[in-house]
This record gives C-alpha cells, structure tokens and sequence, in this order.
C-alpha cells in the first residue's frame, strides 16, 4: 500500500518596499539689489588702488634706475682700463721671465756638456797613459828577462834526451815510473849554472842526478841585458 506524500508547505509573501524619502533642496536667496551695488563700488575701488600702488613701485624703481645709470658707467670704463694695464705689464713679465729662463736653462745645459767633454777627454788620456806605461814596463820586462815560451821551446827540445836515461833505467827497474820536478839556474848567456831535483816520486836519486847533468849540458841561448833566470819544469816519466 502506497504512503501519502506530504503536502508542500506554502511560500512567504515577499514584503513590500518601502521608498525612502526624498529631502528637498532649499533654494537660495537673491540678493538684494542694494548689497549688489555695495560689492561692485567695493572691487571697484580695490582694483583702482591695487593698481596705483604698482604703478608707484614702477615709477621708483625707474628713477632709481636713471640716478644708478651715471655712476656705473663712469667706474666701469675706469675699472677695465686699470684691470687692462696690470694684465699687459703681468703678460710682459710673464714673457720677458720666461725668455730669461729659457736662455738661462739652455747655458746651464751647454756648460754640463762641454764640462762632461772635458771629463771624458781628460779621463781617455789618462787610460791611454796608463797603457802606455804599462806596455812600456812590459817591453821593458821582457828585454830582462826570458820569455816562458823561449824556455818551454828549449826544454820540450831536450825531452828526448831525458826520455832515453829513463828508458836505460827502465830496463833495469821496469816498474820504474813517476814524475820528476827540476829547478834550473839561466845565466844570460843561455848556460845553466845550477840544477836541483825539488819535487820527485821516483824515489830514485841515481836517475835524479842523471837527468840533472843532463840538464846542465842545454844551451837556452844568449840574451846580452837579460838577469838570471829560474824556472822549475815538470817532467812526467810513464813507462809506454
């Protein structure tokens, strides 16, 4: 068995509007015909006086102006005048300094130079003295004294001979080897006066004295003004 369905309930009426109420606006007065004609006398007569007054201050300031022209016109040719003569004295000057200044800086330069000449001349001669001296006291030197290539060509010539007393000794002593240091006395006239050994390894002082008379027999060739020359020459004996 069907339910009955509930009826629908009845909407509200919608409530009414009510409008809201209108203010009415009060109109303004007229005026009166009186304080019309009072407020036009008044912007009449304000303007008028307004207007005097900045005719007055336009006046003054005119005259004030003509008084003032005179005075400023008379200083100011004066003013420029004088200004122009102390720049034109402080130009000439200025330019007559500046050409001393030139001329002065130009013979400071020309005196540094000629005096630095003058050093290096002076300083050039004097090393080519010393030079000179020096090459003579050399000349001088060597026509004394032997020259030591003079005497290493002459001991280099009598090597052989030294060469074959070893080898004899050699022969006896085949270990025989070392080296030997003789000091030998150059008369000018090429002989040599004295032999000694100085230095030797070979423990050998037969062979020593061998080689000495040896030594004794070379000729170094006479040197007329020449002094008694030393000289130690060492000899190196390797058995080959």
């Amino acid at each position: 068995m069907e339910q009955a369905k509930p009826e629908p309930k009845p909407e509200p009426a919608p409530a009414p509007v009510v409008p809201e109420p209108e203010v009415a606006e009060k109109p303004e007065p007229e005026p009166k015909p009186e304080e019309v004609a009072k407020a036009r006398e008044k912007a009449k007569n304000t303007g008028i006086l307004a207007m005097g007054k900045e005719l007055s201050k336009i006046s003054s300031l005119a005259e004030s102006v003509k008084l003032d022209s005179p005075v400023t016109n008379t200083a100011e040719p004066i003013a420029r005048k004088t200004g122009d003569t102390l720049a034109s004295r402080a130009t000439e000057n200025t330019r007559s300094s500046g050409v001393n200044e030139t001329a002065l800086s130009r013979e400071t330069r020309e005196l540094a130079l000629a005096e630095r000449e003058r050093a290096e001349v002076a300083e050039a001669e004097r090393v080519a003295a010393v030079k000179e001296t020096v090459r003579r006291e050399q000349q001088e030197t060597a026509s004394k004294s032997r020259s030591r290539e003079e005497l290493r060509r002459t001991m280099d010539a009598n090597k052989s001979a030294i060469y074959s007393i070893y080898n004899r000794e050699l022969r006896r002593k085949p270990s025989l080897q070392g080296s030997i240091t003789p000091e030998l006395v150059i008369e000018p006239n090429g002989a040599v006066s004295s032999c000694s050994v100085v230095e030797s390894t070979l423990n050998e002082p037969a062979l020593e004295n061998k080689i000495c008379n040896r030594l004794r027999l070379v000729d170094f060739g006479a040197r007329p003004g020449v002094d008694k020359t030393t000289i130690r020459y060492p000899i190196e004996l390797l058995s080959s």
